[in-house]
């Protein structure tokens, strides 16, 4: 069950399917395939991040007119 959600979590959060598939087979190799697991979710996080920050900011910007547009209704 914990390696169906730990898959359910990285397409959740983007991953492409076929990092999916090799994350599944060295998940199968191990411990042989430790190393480019650890590759692979360090670069899948590091797109998680890269993403939200960008989220961040575009909400920092929605809340601002969201602001400007409400001050301006009353």
């Amino acid at each position: 069950m914990h390696l169906i959600e730990v898959l359910l979590r990285l397409r959740e959060t983007g991953m492409l399917l076929a990092n999916i598939s090799s994350f599944t087979r060295l998940v199968a190799s191990d411990p042989d395939g430790v190393p480019e697991l650890l590759a692979l979710l360090r670069e899948h996080r590091e797109r998680i991040v890269a993403k939200r920050r960008q989220l961040k900011n575009a909400l920092a910007l929605i809340d601002r007119k969201v602001e400007d547009y409400a001050s301006r209704a009353t």
